[in-house]
């Protein structure tokens, strides 16, 4: 095809973009591939775009009552509601960029001449953040038109005439921060994905008129411009009626200016203010149009929610909100407050979409993480599809497709107003793709599918007798004010500092290195799972806590530390709370005021006992579960300058379960049980799923049927003395040096024969 290259300069004289030529050429087509090799972040486009754009910035900063300062507290109030703190600078800035850009395309493919115009042009409606409005002020406006003129320019070397795929979409998922849009729990959708849902949600539709369709977190668009560009196809309808069948929300302004871009150069419509796509949040807003319309509801939803775990939602009114709106549609209930951080709201868009956005028999088809139909309990309510009565109607799982998003995925598709009946189909796409971003058909071509049924996995019908006898340890983090390097020991003192080996894995804001002199009574030990091995430990930590031990441990607090005269403890608490209270979160401040607070959460530091001989521990984290016994009587001493220091005792932490007793065979008798074969196995199914598998253990172990120890039991008095005898072995293996990753080999022989009884133990005649 020959278009005309339209080539721009500036007239200096009355500001205008003239066209000096119109050759006939054959223009490439302007795709994704070639905005992010033109505009990307590695361009020079973008580097020089930047600072322009950051120049044109600070000359205006200063103005208080310029547009500038106007929009910049407009956009930083939506985005504080969003993220935990005030955004940056370069947020703002890389925002304006994209809008630069959008509003140059928009210019060439509608053919606007007049140099300020493509500032001020095309019009947004009230409700649209419109990042580039100030750059109209006389003190900037000759070097904005330079930097609109030469992204113009480079736009003019492709055929814009005919767009038929969304543009934006990867120059959207690089430009806005990686970081920053995860904290949104936006994952850019590949295009062969979008293709392949669209496909299954619209199949269903069995009317002779087109669907309304919608999408609640549209993104960049992709969904809505590829379901634009099927209804056109199918139902031959003009672009300008298009626009009645396709609507949006997200929550990210800049999202909307990139959506509405988006439809507007493939429907080859430039009034942006038809387009229905709003920015607001789907799950507070739902009175999407104006009064003088009688839409409310769409045939079809389709989309990529947000995936945000309910503990990383660091605004706590949101949070809050949330929690509430989780029990209204009855994904949890007030009596599973420990599930609470657990879920994330891609269930709640799911079951809220359903029933404020979708028709009685309207259909809904979402990308949601695959923990959603694995066996977690925070997902248990969900998978009812009760609340608005939803039937399954596929499952499409991608678990096994690489490269995609960076936790395992599925898609479900569900009918509103009937009633869910297991089992469900269930397609399963496996195979590695060339490219994350190839479209429907070539994925087709590559992935191979196998046909099956879902039917949910249940579990916990018959707990442990030790289901609520284990407990998590206590909350020692941040790490830096507690774990320690000992340098000296001096009489009843101990020169410390914190431990080089946590500050490397630390995170910001909490690498600090404190130093002191710290009371040797205060000086106890922990042992972190990456330190556990089966039936086994490589090393124990030292640590700092504010405890006192007597009958039970005690924490102590800032007048007590004074009161017993511990001067170098509470000078150290004191520092450490100093940065707590400078870099704590929102959160934080409500719930934790003191770092102690934070240490003793819940109050667990109850439920250790100093008396207690053994104590039972396993990962929190994980893939697989590991355990060990730690012999309170025989804690490791730590070498301090050629002295021994023996810890006040043992600590577990926040990242184990714990289980103290006196009894040995029964401590040894639940490590053994917990370091089986087989009970690793019987979790997977219940384990949330990360990109490289299995992720979480908690109470998982628990959930299935571990009895009270007996001592008159056989099997169990067996099970014990093989876990005392594994003890001692991997003992001697870590004294001999063998490594971590090579223990399980030297004890294969053993863990074999711990899952022959394992198999009486639960009743189970295969282990598969």
């Amino acid at each position: 095809m020959e278009e005309i290259s339209v080539k721009i300069s500036q007239d200096q004289d009355n500001n205008e973009l003239v066209i000096l030529d119109k050759n006939r050429v054959k223009l490439p087509k302007l795709s994704a591939a070639e905005m992010i090799t033109n505009f990307g972040i590695k361009s020079e486009h973008y580097k020089w775009s930047l600072n322009q754009i950051r120049e044109l910035y600070h000359k205006l900063e200063s103005h208080r009552e310029s547009s500038l300062n106007h929009l910049f507290k407009e956009w930083e109030s939506i985005y504080s509601r969003i993220y935990e703190k005030s955004p940056s600078l370069e947020i703002f800035l890389n925002q304006v960029y994209l809008t630069v850009i959008a509003k140059a395309t928009l210019f060439l493919k509608f053919s606007t001449k007049d140099a300020v115009d493509i500032i001020n042009w095309p019009s947004f409606d009230k409700n649209t953040i419109d990042f580039t409005g100030w750059m109209t002020d006389e003190k900037i406006v000759n070097n904005a038109i330079v930097l609109f003129q030469k992204t113009a320019k480079i736009l003019s070397n492709y055929d814009l005439a005919i767009i038929e795929e969304d543009v934006f979409r990867a120059l959207y998922e690089e430009i806005i921060e990686g970081a920053q849009r995860h904290k949104l729990g936006e994952y850019y959708t590949p295009k062969w994905l979008v293709g392949l849902v669209l496909k299954e949600a619209l199949s269903l539709w069995d009317r002779n008129f087109p669907p309304k369709i919608f999408d609640p977190a549209c993104g960049s668009g992709t969904f809505l411009v590829y379901a634009a560009l099927y209804l056109k196809e199918k139902y031959k309808l003009p672009a300008n009626a298009l626009v009645e069948y396709i609507a949006g929300l997200d929550i990210n302004p800049i999202a909307v200016i990139v959506a509405k871009t988006n439809l507007a150069v493939v429907l080859d419509d430039p009034n942006l203010s038809r387009f229905q796509i709003y920015n607001r949040d789907a799950l507070k807003n739902y009175d999407l149009f104006d009064s003088n319309t009688d839409v409310s509801r769409y045939n079809v939803i389709v989309g990529n929610p947000p995936w945000i775990v309910l503990r990383s939602i660091k605004n706590k009114n949101y949070q809050n909100f949330v929690k509430k709106e989780m029990i209204k549609y009855k994904l949890i209930t007030n009596g599973d407050v420990h599930l609470y951080t657990q879920l994330d709201t891609s269930a709640l868009f799911f079951n809220k979409c359903t029933d404020r956005y979708l028709n009685k028999n309207g259909i809904i088809a979402f990308v949601m993480p695959r923990s959603v139909i694995g066996g977690t309990h925070q997902h248990k309510n969900f998978r009812k599809f009760k609340y608005p009565s939803t039937r399954l109607i596929k499952v499409i799982d991608l678990e096994e497709v690489n490269p995609l998003f960076n936790m395992p995925s599925c898609v479900l598709i569900g009918r509103k107003g009937d009633r869910n009946v297991y089992p469900v189909p269930l397609d399963k796409y496996r195979g590695e793709l060339p490219d994350r971003d190839l479209d429907f058909q070539n994925a087709k071509s590559i992935l191979c599918l196998q046909s099956d049924k879902y039917i949910p996995k249940i579990n916990g019908e018959k707990k442990s007798y030790y289901y609520n006898k284990f407990k998590v340890g206590l909350s020692i983090f941040p790490r830096s004010f507690y774990f320690l390097d000992l340098e000296r020991i001096n009489d009843k003192i101990v020169s410390v500092k914190t431990s080089k080996e946590v500050l490397r894995i630390v995170k910001e804001p909490w690498k600090h290195e404190l130093t002191g002199a710290i009371e040797k009574d205060f000086i106890f030990c922990t042992i972190l799972p990456c330190k556990m091995v089966p039936f086994g430990y490589m090393e124990v930590h030292p640590v700092v806590l504010p405890i006192r031990r007597n009958d039970k441990y005690e924490l102590l607090d800032f007048n007590d530390m004074k009161q017993m005269g511990c001067n170098g403890l509470y000078k150290w608490f004191k520092n450490a709370q100093r940065i707590w209270d400078n870099y704590k979160t929102e959160k934080a401040k409500e719930r934790f005021p003191r770092l102690l607070d934070r240490l003793n959460y819940n109050n667990l530091i109850e439920f250790q006992h100093p008396g207690n001989k053994y104590v039972v521990l396993y990962n929190a984290t994980g893939k697989n579960i590991t355990s060990c016994v730690i012999d309170k009587r025989y804690l490791p001493e730590f070498m301090v300058n050629s002295k021994n220091l023996h810890p006040k005792g043992f600590i577990a932490d926040v990242k184990t379960w714990l289980f103290e007793t006196n009894s040995e065979n029964e401590a040894y008798y639940l490590a053994t049980i917990l370091n089986s074969a087989l009970l690793n196995m019987l979790i997977k199914p219940f384990q949330p799923r990360g990109l490289y598998g299995a992720r979480a253990i908690h109470r998982r172990p628990l959930e299935f049927p571990i009895s009270k120890f007996d001592d008159k039991n056989g099997t169990h008095a067996e099970v014990a003395l093989l876990g005392k005898n594994l003890h001692s072995k991997v003992q001697n293996l870590i004294q001999k040096n063998i490594s971590k990753s090579q223990i399980r080999k030297y004890i294969q022989n053993d863990l074999s024969k711990i899952n022959m009884l394992m198999k009486n133990l639960f009743r189970i005649e295969e282990v598969s």
